[in-house]
């Protein structure tokens, strides 16, 4: 018997895409209840990694929902960093939101959590566990719509009670909400608890006077990060028609928060840029100067090395800056306010508790990039590690200096492939420059515009 061609070798040895290999795709795919649950489970075991569960369109229910988030949570699927949920349509209710909630407790992984079209129920109980997990966890997005049943009685627990820094992204369409919630909705959006840029509540029945009541919230407010708001579609009333007057004013509120965003956005973006653009002119200024004036700082050495990195040497180094050179520039020599002040020119649109944030960052030396990537010893272990991968297509094999410069500079770790386009964990196409760049400006409290 012939043996069978390479063709058909080829074919049957790659079941899975390589670009998929991190992603478990069971859209409508008939899974039911626990026994559905089970077959999720059998093939994350069957992957070295996880970075996306996509299982939309099934019934795995509450019993089903149970098991697999058990199993999550578990020491055993803890080696996954997910960080992308989508379970849609999957006929959830509170005790599958409850198991969610638990897996979601300190997660530091899962960012996108997608729970749209489920049985959820609005409950006290129950949604203060949840947010109490929001408010532990790095999600940074969250999809509740077409949950008609959360109702009035959710966001009353839920808005009083959320201070997440990181949650950026929250959809709350069609979930039931009237006028009630207006007032959780509005003290949320204009209070300095809030960090969305995006917040979506369509197709509820919040009517004129709640429109115009978040408004009158967001323009007095002195929070300016939300750069995306979609309350479409919530007139009040039984039928579907409305009149000329009520269409009209509902125009005017839109017009007036489509502006009100605008500014936000164009007010933030302004804020980055001179962010970025102060810090680069005060690093070598600020940094020279504090040679001759700072203590000897601590070694300040990052979790993901150890004494096996080769890159210790080079960051107790720059912790201990050495003596300025007396033919520093005169410049120099004057007092650090005043030479503060000038850079201020370049930051007008910075609030000074921002522009101190830069400053005290610039001139730090131990806040400089580490010259070498982290080298840990083999026999370390229970450490992420965030290199830039190379896209393949980018490439240049006859350029081996583009290779070396992966996971090299920048802010944090990875600072970027020289193609400037890397393939992460999640098989994204965003470097770890760009990353490390918004990393940066959220810890320096200048990702988003503030008032004097």
């Amino acid at each position: 018997m012939a043996p069978p061609s390479i063709s058909t070798v080829r074919s049957n040895s790659a079941k899975v895409p390589l670009s998929s290999r991190s992603r478990i795709e069971c859209k409508d795919s008939g899974l039911y209840s626990t026994e559905g649950a089970q077959r999720i489970i059998d093939l994350i075991e069957n992957r070295r990694l996880v970075s996306t569960l996509m299982l939309s369109h099934n019934e795995l229910g509450d019993e089903g929902c149970v098991i697999l988030f058990e199993f999550l949570s578990s020491t055993k699927g803890r080696r996954y960093p997910i960080s992308e949920i989508q379970i849609g349509s999957n006929k959830l209710g509170n005790m599958g939101l409850l198991a969610i909630a638990n897996y979601l407790e300190n997660n530091i992984h899962l960012r996108r959590l997608h729970l749209p079209n489920n049985a959820f129920i609005g409950d006290e109980a129950v949604t203060s566990a949840f947010v109490r997990s929001i408010n532990s966890s790095h999600l940074e997005t969250l999809n509740l719509a077409s949950n008609n049943s959360l109702s009035d009685t959710f966001v009353s627990f839920f808005f009083p009670s959320l201070s997440s820094r990181l949650l950026r992204d929250l959809n709350l369409t069609a979930t039931g909400l009237t006028k009630a919630s207006v007032p959780f909705i509005a003290d949320y959006l204009s209070s300095d608890r809030c960090y969305l840029s995006a917040f979506s509540g369509n197709l509820n029945l919040l009517g004129i006077i709640g429109l115009q009541t978040i408004y009158d919230a967001l323009h007095s407010s002195a929070n300016h990060r939300l750069t995306t708001l979609s309350i479409f579609a919530n007139h009040t009333g039984i039928n579907s028609e409305i009149d000329e007057t009520t269409r009209l004013k509902t125009q005017e509120i839109q017009s007036l928060l489509k502006r009100l965003v605008i500014r936000n956005k164009c007010l933030n973006e302004k804020t980055q840029v001179e962010a970025l653009e102060l810090l680069r002119y005060s690093r070598p200024l600020l940094l020279q100067s504090a040679k001759t004036k700072v203590k000897p700082l601590k070694t300040n050495i990052p979790i993901s090395c150890d004494e096996s990195c080769s890159c210790l040497p080079i960051l107790r180094s720059q912790t201990n800056p050495p003596s300025s050179s007396s033919s520093s520039s005169p410049f120099l020599k004057l007092p650090t306010e005043i030479i503060q002040h000038i850079l201020s020119l370049f930051a007008p649109n910075l609030s000074e508790v921002q522009r101190i944030r830069v400053f005290r960052y610039a001139s730090s030396a131990s806040t400089l990039p580490q010259l070498l990537p982290c080298l840990p010893s083999s026999g370390s272990s229970g450490v992420d590690h965030t290199f830039c991968v190379p896209d393949p297509s980018n490439i240049g094999f006859g350029d081996t200096g583009k290779i070396w410069k992966i996971g090299g500079g920048g802010v944090g770790v990875g600072g970027g492939c020289a193609s400037g386009k890397c393939l992460g964990a999640s098989n994204s196409l965003v470097c770890h420059r760009e990353q490390d760049r918004a990393a940066w400006l959220y810890a320096v409290g200048c990702d988003a515009y503030e008032t004097n």
